[in-house]
Protein backbone atom coordinates (compact mmCIF):
# COMPACT_ATOMS: atom_id res chain seq x y z
CA UNK A 1 0.00 0.00 0.00
CA UNK A 2 1.67 3.55 -0.80
CA UNK A 3 1.86 6.24 1.72
CA UNK A 4 -1.06 8.03 0.31
CA UNK A 5 -3.65 5.38 0.65
CA UNK A 6 -1.86 5.06 4.55
CA UNK A 7 -2.52 8.46 5.57
CA UNK A 8 -6.15 8.35 4.16
CA UNK A 9 -6.93 5.29 5.49
CA UNK A 10 -5.41 6.83 8.88
CA UNK A 11 -7.58 10.27 8.26
CA UNK A 12 -11.00 8.76 8.15
CA UNK A 13 -10.22 6.23 10.92
CA UNK A 14 -9.25 9.66 13.24
CA UNK A 15 -12.07 11.43 12.05
CA UNK A 16 -14.80 8.09 13.34
CA UNK A 17 -12.89 8.60 16.39
CA UNK A 18 -13.04 11.78 17.07
CA UNK A 19 -16.67 12.13 15.66
CA UNK A 20 -18.11 9.77 18.18
CA UNK A 21 -16.00 11.41 20.98
CA UNK A 22 -18.29 14.52 20.62
CA UNK A 23 -21.17 13.08 19.65
CA UNK A 24 -20.43 11.93 23.15
CA UNK A 25 -19.82 15.31 24.55
CA UNK A 26 -22.70 16.39 22.99
CA UNK A 27 -25.28 14.03 24.32
CA UNK A 28 -23.26 15.19 28.20
CA UNK A 29 -24.50 18.49 27.10
CA UNK A 30 -27.55 17.24 26.92
CA UNK A 31 -27.56 16.00 30.08
CA UNK A 32 -25.98 18.67 32.41
CA UNK A 33 -29.03 19.55 34.08
CA UNK A 34 -28.90 16.26 35.93
CA UNK A 35 -24.84 16.64 36.32
CA UNK A 36 -23.64 13.07 35.17
CA UNK A 37 -20.22 11.67 36.61
CA UNK A 38 -20.03 10.25 33.16
CA UNK A 39 -21.41 9.58 29.76
CA UNK A 40 -19.73 6.59 27.94
CA UNK A 41 -20.19 4.62 24.94
CA UNK A 42 -18.86 0.92 24.42
CA UNK A 43 -19.67 -0.95 21.66
CA UNK A 44 -23.91 -1.17 20.87
CA UNK A 45 -24.52 0.42 24.94
CA UNK A 46 -24.43 4.17 26.26
CA UNK A 47 -23.92 4.26 29.91
CA UNK A 48 -25.05 7.43 31.94
CA UNK A 49 -23.46 7.62 35.87
CA UNK A 50 -25.70 9.87 38.07
CA UNK A 51 -24.25 11.97 41.17
CA UNK A 52 -26.73 9.84 43.48
CA UNK A 53 -27.11 7.15 45.48
CA UNK A 54 -30.38 5.67 43.88
CA UNK A 55 -32.07 6.02 40.73
CA UNK A 56 -35.40 7.05 41.08
CA UNK A 57 -38.24 6.02 38.65
CA UNK A 58 -38.98 9.58 38.05
CA UNK A 59 -35.47 10.77 37.79
CA UNK A 60 -34.94 8.05 35.30
CA UNK A 61 -37.75 9.69 33.31
CA UNK A 62 -36.69 12.84 33.46
CA UNK A 63 -33.30 12.08 32.42
CA UNK A 64 -34.66 10.08 29.42
CA UNK A 65 -37.25 11.95 28.59
CA UNK A 66 -36.18 15.61 28.94
CA UNK A 67 -32.31 14.52 28.43
CA UNK A 68 -31.75 12.31 25.64
CA UNK A 69 -35.63 12.64 24.00
CA UNK A 70 -35.54 15.66 24.00
CA UNK A 71 -31.91 16.32 23.29
CA UNK A 72 -32.04 14.69 20.13
CA UNK A 73 -35.51 16.70 19.18
CA UNK A 74 -33.75 20.27 19.62
CA UNK A 75 -30.33 18.97 18.67
CA UNK A 76 -28.32 19.14 21.29
CA UNK A 77 -27.50 15.29 20.98
CA UNK A 78 -26.77 14.05 17.54
CA UNK A 79 -29.62 11.87 16.22
CA UNK A 80 -27.58 9.44 14.68
CA UNK A 81 -25.28 8.53 17.57
CA UNK A 82 -28.42 6.24 18.56
CA UNK A 83 -28.57 4.96 15.43
CA UNK A 84 -26.42 1.74 16.28
CA UNK A 85 -27.10 2.04 20.24
CA UNK A 86 -29.06 -0.87 21.41
CA UNK A 87 -29.43 0.74 25.62
CA UNK A 88 -28.74 3.67 27.23
CA UNK A 89 -27.89 2.57 30.83
CA UNK A 90 -28.76 5.13 33.50
CA UNK A 91 -26.83 4.15 36.72
CA UNK A 92 -26.68 5.40 39.92
CA UNK A 93 -22.57 6.40 41.33
CA UNK A 94 -21.53 3.17 41.77
CA UNK A 95 -22.69 1.24 38.77
CA UNK A 96 -24.80 -1.15 40.74
CA UNK A 97 -28.23 -0.04 40.26
CA UNK A 98 -30.23 1.56 38.02
CA UNK A 99 -32.48 1.18 34.45
CA UNK A 100 -31.94 0.30 31.05
CA UNK A 101 -33.61 1.99 28.08
CA UNK A 102 -33.67 -0.60 24.98
CA UNK A 103 -34.12 0.36 21.09
CA UNK A 104 -33.23 3.73 22.44
CA UNK A 105 -33.91 5.91 18.82
CA UNK A 106 -36.93 3.91 18.45
CA UNK A 107 -37.96 5.16 21.56
CA UNK A 108 -37.42 8.80 21.10
CA UNK A 109 -39.21 8.52 17.83
CA UNK A 110 -42.36 7.01 19.61
CA UNK A 111 -42.72 9.58 22.53
CA UNK A 112 -41.93 12.31 20.47
CA UNK A 113 -45.38 11.89 19.22
CA UNK A 114 -46.62 10.77 21.98
CA UNK A 115 -47.98 12.87 25.09
CA UNK A 116 -48.76 12.96 28.82
CA UNK A 117 -49.38 9.11 30.45
CA UNK A 118 -48.92 7.70 26.81
CA UNK A 119 -45.43 8.93 26.22
CA UNK A 120 -44.51 7.15 30.06
CA UNK A 121 -45.87 4.01 28.69
CA UNK A 122 -43.86 3.52 26.03
CA UNK A 123 -41.13 4.59 28.18
CA UNK A 124 -42.02 1.94 30.74
CA UNK A 125 -42.65 -0.80 27.87
CA UNK A 126 -38.98 -0.38 26.47
CA UNK A 127 -37.48 0.01 30.18
CA UNK A 128 -35.30 -2.92 31.82
CA UNK A 129 -34.22 -2.73 35.79
CA UNK A 130 -30.42 -2.85 36.00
Amino acid sequence: MNRGKKRCILALILACVSAQASDAGRLQQALRPWHPLAVTRQHDTVTVILNEDRVTPARYEEVIGNGVCAGIRCRRAPSRYFASVSQVQVLNRYHTRGYVLVEPAALCDRMGQATGQRALLILQSHTLIY
